[in-house]
């Protein structure tokens, strides 16, 4: 009988050993999976982040050569309103620059429609210059001016706002309306 006790306490012990056994591994690998998913999340969250901060700096230096190049653009046309000579080959150079900004890919719907406004009032400015009759037209050339000038503000305000700076503080456009 000693026997008999001795065996199934020592069964006992082993089921029992081997259900503690049984409860970490799943409790273990509740954990390793848990974790495995936190991992798994933060890298792409992470992976996010560095997206969105790529888009961001890519969407500041397309906005900010155009922005460069309009500013040209614009002291080129305060020159011809001035009474200098328009220099066609250089105006139409920068038109060509920002009619090849990448606008159009990177910005929102309200930057695009923005900017295919400002390059057309742009183009229309040149089709109105380039004739020499019309540049005796100093109110033409002033609308004109005036209407190029506060598309391109508007465009600035635009452009901080889709890369989330505040656009009511344009300090890149402070150019005078004519």
């Amino acid at each position: 009988m000693d026997w008999m006790t001795l065996i199934v306490a020592i069964t006992g012990g082993v089921i029992a050993a081997g259900i503690s056994s049984w409860c970490a591994y799943l409790i273990a690998k509740k954990n390793n999976t848990h974790q495995l998913d936190q991992n798994r999340l933060t890298r792409e969250w992470q992976e996010k982040q560095e997206f969105e901060k790529w888009v961001r700096d890519k969407k500041m230096r397309v906005y900010s050569d155009f922005i460069g190049n309009a500013l040209e653009l614009m002291t080129s046309l305060k020159d011809v309103y001035e009474g200098n000579r328009f220099e066609d080959k250089r105006y139409r150079n920068l038109l060509r620059k920002l009619r090849m900004a990448d606008i159009l890919i990177l910005g929102s719907d309200e930057v695009m429609e923005s900017y295919e406004t400002v390059i057309l009032a742009l183009t229309t400015f040149y089709d109105f210059v380039k004739d020499d009759q019309m540049l005796a037209d100093k109110d033409g050339l002033q609308g004109h001016l005036i209407t190029v000038s506060l598309g391109l503000r508007s465009l600035e305000g635009m452009f901080r706002k889709d890369i989330g700076l505040n656009p009511s503080k344009s300090n890149i456009l402070n150019y005078p309306v004519m």
